[in-house]
C-alpha cells in the first residue's frame, strides 16, 4: 500500500495538469480568434479553413506536454537566459534576452535576479563547506588548490 503523502501529491499534478490543458483550450480558442480578426482585418478570408483552425487549436493545447517542440525550445531559451544572467553575477548588466521571450522579459528579469541572489547566497554560505569537498573530488590530491573557499 502506497503511504497518503503520495497518494496526495499525485493528484496535486493530476490536478494541475487537468488545469493547463483547460487553461491551453482557452488559449487556443483565444488565440484562434485573434488570428481570424488580423487576418480578416487585413481583407482575408472572414472565416479560417477548419484545418487551420484545428492546427492551431492543437499545437496551443498539446503544448502541456514536456517533449514538445515548441515547450521544450522555451525552456532552453529560459533556461539560458538564467545561466547567463548567473554567469554575469549581481554587479553585472543582464544579458540580451532571447527576441521570442520579450513578452516575458519583465518576468524573467525578476525572476533571474531571485535565483541570482539565492545562487550567491547558497555560495556565500555553503561554499566554504563544499569547496574542500569539491576540490577532493575534482582534482587529483597532488593538484588541488590551497586555500578553503572557492568563492
Amino acid at each position: 500500500m502506497k503511504p497518503a503523502g503520495n497518494v496526495s501529491h499525485a493528484g496535486f499534478w493530476c490536478r494541475r495538469e487537468a488545469k493547463l490543458k483547460g487553461a491551453l483550450l482557452g488559449l487556443g480558442e483565444t488565440v484562434l480568434q485573434l488570428v481570424t480578426e488580423a487576418v480578416r482585418g487585413r481583407g482575408g478570408a472572414a472565416v479560417l479553413p477548419r484545418e487551420s483552425q484545428d492546427l492551431l487549436r492543437g499545437q496551443i493545447s498539446e503544448l502541456w506536454k514536456h517533449n514538445n517542440p515548441v515547450r521544450t525550445l522555451i525552456g532552453d531559451r529560459v533556461q539560458g537566459f538564467l545561466r547567463a544572467m548567473l554567469q554575469g553575477g549581481l554587479a553585472k548588466r543582464s544579458p540580451a534576452l532571447p527576441a521570442p521571450l520579450g513578452l516575458v522579459s519583465a518576468e524573467l528579469a525578476e525572476l533571474g535576479t531571485a535565483f541570482g541572489r539565492i545562487v550567491h547566497f547558497n555560495r556565500s554560505v555553503f561554499g566554504p563547506f563544499y569547496a574542500p569537498i569539491l576540490r577532493k573530488v575534482l582534482f587529483p590530491p597532488g593538484e588541488a588548490e590551497t586555500g578553503e573557499d572557492s568563492r
